[in-house]
């Protein structure tokens, strides 16, 4: 019996102290998960930041709706913000200048209004720039994209290959008939 109850003893033993083993492996990797400059403290810094970034666009949209107030601007405004919050698109906040009028035929008149990105550090993609574009002409029908700059946002030495990051201002003209713009 007391043989019995020491081989017990012993398998008992090496049961914890595997368990124990196993325990202080998890501990560990908890300690480097929470540590500074963590995997968990670099994920709450990214959706800090993410957020940060989210309330300041929601901030600026907020303002500019306000700040146009109820003219032909704030729909061209709201047009080009609901096309630039789409997720294929996802191209943050923009400023919509004061239209210029110019008649081009008889009985139409073109309003080309200037609009260009609010934060002048926020790059874009090229592909993101087409599905913009396209988009926005689909979104209005007598509305076209008429003029573009587009410029590398990062200057790169000539022996390296520029980043596909590009900086867009561009021109939108809408085409009504005069008879409705008075």
């Amino acid at each position: 019996m007391v043989r019995v109850m020491i081989v017990l003893l012993l398998l008992g033993s090496a049961y914890l102290g595997w368990n124990y083993s196993q325990q202080k492996e998890t501990l560990a990797r908890y300690e480097a998960a929470i540590a500074p400059d963590g995997p968990i403290e670099e994920e709450i810094y990214s959706t800090q930041i993410a957020a940060h970034k989210f309330s300041q666009l929601q901030g600026l949209a907020g303002s500019q709706l306000k700040k146009i107030g109820d003219s032909s601007e704030s729909s061209i405004f709201t047009q080009v913000q609901e096309v630039a919050q789409l997720p294929e698109v996802s191209m943050g906040g923009f400023s919509v200048s004061k239209p210029s009028r110019k008649s081009n035929r008889e009985g139409f008149t073109d309003m080309i209004y200037r609009i260009e990105h609010l934060d002048t550090k926020e790059a874009v993609q090229r592909d993101r720039l087409a599905n913009f574009f396209f988009k926005l002409e689909r979104s209005h029908r007598s509305m076209k994209v008429t003029g573009v700059e587009v410029k590398l946002a990062d200057r790169a030495k000539p022996t390296e290959i520029p980043a596909d990051l590009w900086d867009v201002e561009f021109e939108v003209t809408i085409r009504e008939e005069a008879e409705k713009r008075r």
